[in-house]
């Protein structure tokens, strides 16, 4: 008798439940799909393709902070800056029809292209959730610019999704591992991807649009 009442009980328990969910969808169906999904953000118009010629521009402008008499400090366009620090990862990400591109939002750097995965290890280097993507998916990538001593800055990633599907933190480091060089620097965060900067760069960080570096002291 009371097993059939505590079934009726669970039941209604979950009838009850379910009937809450629906109610409440609104709430929790967005918070949830913020927690697996990352979309990229800005406007079409607003993303600039990144190139070997903007590498070009950058180091013209960036070398002008180790001159003498040189500018205090030199401000460079998202695409620009992508193209220069991140030359040796976008070799590896960026092969495919699609160029990468670049924007600021905030204080977050993004870069988004296509990607094969045969590239960067193959599915094996996403872990469980390999199975839900193509050998080829879009991939939006971003994170934040720092320095981490002199010589040495780092590009530290918040996001990285295919296909607008976050990848797990430890898909993330092994993707890292597959960009970045054999011999990881000391200091480096495990979620970041080394930028070698030359002895007068002081610091370098993102601000209003741009990536501002200040000549070392």
């Amino acid at each position: 008798m009371f097993g059939c009442l505590g079934r009726i009980g669970c039941g209604v328990l979950l009838l009850v439940l379910g009937a809450a969910g629906w109610a409440y969808r609104g709430v929790w169906v967005p918070k949830a799909r913020e927690m697996i999904s990352a979309r990229a953000p800005g406007a079409s118009p607003d993303w600039a393709p990144v190139t070997k010629a903007g590498a070009g521009r950058a180091e013209a402008r960036i070398s002008t902070l180790g001159e003498k008499g040189g500018p205090a400090s030199v401000t460079v366009d998202a695409a620009d800056f992508a193209a220069w620090v991140l030359a040796p990862a976008l070799d590896v990400i960026g092969q495919s029809d699609d160029a990468p591109k670049a924007l600021i939002q905030g204080d977050t750097l993004f870069l988004t292209t296509r990607i094969r995965l045969a590239d960067v290890g193959g599915k094996g280097s996403l872990g469980p959730v390999a199975q839900m993507f193509n050998e080829t998916e879009p991939l939006l990538i971003g994170g934040r610019v720092e320095q981490v001593r002199s010589g040495l800055g780092q590009y530290r990633m918040s996001t990285v999704a295919l296909r607008e599907l976050k990848v797990p933190a430890a898909g993330i480091s092994r993707l890292i591992t597959r960009w970045g060089t054999a011999g990881r620097p000391a200091g480096l965060a495990s979620d970041a991807l080394p930028i070698v900067l030359p002895a007068y760069v002081g610091d370098l960080r993102i601000a209003k649009g741009r990536v501002t570096l200040t000549r070392a002291k």
